[in-house]
């Protein structure tokens, strides 16, 4: 999706991850080797297969989600029922800093997953 990879492009993240509740879309953009921290991918993107477990998660939850290891963070999004995209990027700052980026991220994300 030329969006996301745009995204990539112009620094916001480094690696995205696009599937649905029941892990039967996956797609990965950009560089998973490039993050510092494996352990955000490992944990709550581990494969499609852990998908409906994340979904369960999610239910209630304000969105986006943020998960930090170090200064590498996971964004959570669900821009539709059927949509969740994890966005992982490295975020500089306090915790202000991080709420502020998740949220632009997340817009980003919605209004990409709306047209």
């Amino acid at each position: 999706m030329e969006a996301l990879q745009q995204l990539i492009s112009l620094g916001e993240a480094l690696y995205i991850i696009v599937s649905n509740p029941t892990g039967t879309r996956w797609e990965e953009y950009g560089d998973k080797e490039g993050l510092p921290y494996k352990g955000l991918t490992a944990y709550e993107f581990s494969g499609p297969e852990n998908m409906p477990v994340l979904d369960k998660f999610l239910e209630g939850q304000i969105l986006p989600q943020t998960f930090r290891q170090g200064e590498a963070s996971c964004i959570i999004c669900k821009p539709h029922e059927d949509v969740i995209v994890g966005v992982f990027t490295i975020i500089n700052g306090d915790v202000f800093v991080s709420v502020k980026k998740s949220k632009d991220i997340n817009s980003k994300i919605e209004s990409i997953f709306s047209s």
